[in-house]
């Protein structure tokens, strides 16, 4: 809107400057029939330029609506991205926190199982122990072994092992 306000005050200047000239030209020229040379070339003369000038104007002032409402949808669009990198950082940014929070996770869950997997393995070396135990205990108790209870449970023992090597 600047320029072509611009535009407009420098071609009134132009105007009003060579009306100026005109008028000056025709003060030091002499006598002049001033009422003859008004009405017969300034008032014509006069009349074509504003004629000309708001022709110019009328047909200009579509354009520079149009010019203006292109403007203002570029400024829309603009903002419109730039709204969109903001959002897009905010993104990034939630992302790297979940990241973090998930990486923490991460070494919590591994600790854990590291925890879990030793726990499971003294609880398994204690089975083990009592399983071996037991077996001594019970295939070593005389009445056991004379009633034939010392070789079922022998054959207990030796079906769960098949079972767990099976597995």
């Amino acid at each position: 809107m600047k320029k072509s306000k611009i535009v407009v005050l420098f071609i009134l200047g132009f105007v009003l400057g060579a009306l100026a000239a005109v008028g000056v030209y025709f003060l030091t020229v002499g006598e002049v029939a001033w009422q003859e040379y008004v009405e017969t070339k300034l008032i014509p003369n006069v009349v074509l330029a504003l004629s000309a000038i708001s022709a110019l104007c009328v047909a200009a002032l579509p354009i520079i609506s149009k010019i203006q409402v292109s403007v203002a949808k570029f400024n829309q669009a603009t903002s419109d991205v730039n709204a969109t990198v903001e959002n897009g950082k905010k993104t990034d940014e939630k992302l790297a926190e979940q990241d973090q929070k998930i990486e923490a996770f991460s070494e919590r869950f591994d600790r854990m199982e590291e925890m879990f997997n030793a726990g499971i393995a003294s609880v398994k070396s204690a089975a083990e122990n009592s399983e071996k135990i037991l077996r001594l205990g019970f295939c070593n108790t005389e009445e056991l072994v004379k009633k034939g209870y010392a070789t079922e449970i022998e054959k207990v023992g030796a079906k769960n092992e098949q079972d767990e090597e099976e597995t």
